[in-house]
């Protein structure tokens, strides 16, 4: 008997932008073919989106195929599209931090980020990586 791989783990991005967007639109493309789920704030998505937060990454393997599993990671601001707010940088910068270590652990099989807005990490956090890469190069 072979047992399934952890699910991918998406992390939510700047939640001002496209990242909760696409997240619902990879899962409804996507359905259970590919199992992820978004570690991100359920109210950084798009309102009708159909969501279930999960309290762990294996209970993603469960979650009907249109419904995002989302594990939740609280933040600091709500999100206005198209307008990054620098409160809620410390919130992006440990959702990056904490999918990593998911996959570290074995809890989750691979990560995929959502874009992040590296001005507003800079302003509100003090960011101090050129972007994604060299931050998860660091961690």
């Amino acid at each position: 008997m072979t047992q399934a791989l952890p699910p991918i783990v998406l992390s939510c991005g700047e939640p001002a932008g496209v990242g909760p967007e696409l997240a619902v639109a990879a899962r409804l493309i996507l359905g259970r073919e590919v199992p992820f789920f978004l570690l991100g704030d359920p109210a950084h998505l798009p309102k009708a989106a159909g969501y279930v937060e999960i309290s762990s990454p294996e209970q993603a393997l469960d979650v009907a195929a249109d419904i995002l599993p989302v594990l939740p990671h609280r933040f600091a601001a709500p999100a206005r599209c198209g307008q990054p707010d620098p409160a809620n940088a410390a919130g992006v910068i440990d959702v990056i931090a904490q999918a990593v270590r998911l996959v570290q652990a074995g809890a989750a099989s691979a990560l995929c980020t959502a874009p992040i807005h590296k001005q507003a990490l800079k302003e509100g956090a003090g960011f101090a990586f050129p972007g994604h890469t060299e931050y998860l190069a660091h961690l």
